[in-house]
């Protein structure tokens, strides 16, 4: 079983790009936040 280049290339930048935005996402989304608010609404 042979797999092209491109095949390979297109897949890792799918999942370089998906776990990227899967990171940035929340993180910008909590940077928003004041900690202390959001450590007393986590209990």
């Amino acid at each position: 079983m042979t797999i092209a280049w491109e095949n390979l290339l297109i897949g890792l930048a799918f999942g370089v790009i998906t776990s990227i935005l899967a990171g940035v996402y929340p993180a910008s989304k909590a940077s928003g936040l004041d900690p202390v608010e959001a450590l007393r609404a986590e209990q």
